[in-house]
């Protein structure tokens, strides 16, 4: 499944970053949370499967410089090496830090355990709604996620 480069569903992460974490600066964060190890490999995986123009060679070189210390990675950087389409940075008046939703999740769980525990419980108040949803139709239980057709995700800003 391929999305699309020039779309407009995404989710603003810098915004993000500042509020969370009360600073001014939310490059910081998102630099910091790059450089990360698991943050390089769900990166690639999300790629792998949403990006067929991902450069899968490049990204081998990021991720075994991940985690060190003396390691930094800009989205742009990461953007320009990689052909990366769930992340991308803007200048100017209406600039910032833009990602794919799927992503401004994984960030959101890494920057926020508060947020984590809050997307944990929602899941799980969802499955449990639909599970009640199927056997008050006669099912035993709801189909499997894997069994349902997948539509693209559509993201949104975070404000």
């Amino acid at each position: 499944m391929a999305i699309e480069k020039d779309r407009s569903l995404e989710s603003w992460i810098w915004d993000a970053a500042c509020s969370i974490r009360g600073a001014k600066d939310g490059d910081f964060f998102i630099s910091d949370w790059l450089r990360n190890r698991n943050t390089a490999e769900s990166l690639g995986i999300w790629e792998t499967v949403h990006n067929l123009d991902f450069n899968s060679g490049e990204f081998a070189i990021i991720k075994s410089q991940a985690g060190l210390n003396s390691y930094k990675l800009s989205v742009k950087e990461w953007v320009e090496k990689t052909n990366a389409i769930g992340l991308r940075a803007t200048a100017g008046r209406y600039g910032g830090t833009y990602a794919h939703h799927d992503i401004a999740f994984e960030f959101g769980m890494w920057i926020s355990p508060e947020f984590k525990i809050c997307l944990i419980k929602e899941f799980q108040r969802l499955k449990k709604t639909k599970t009640a949803a199927f056997r008050s139709l006669g099912t035993s239980t709801a189909p499997s996620p894997r069994s349902t057709t997948a539509s693209t995700p559509t993201p949104s800003r975070i404000t």
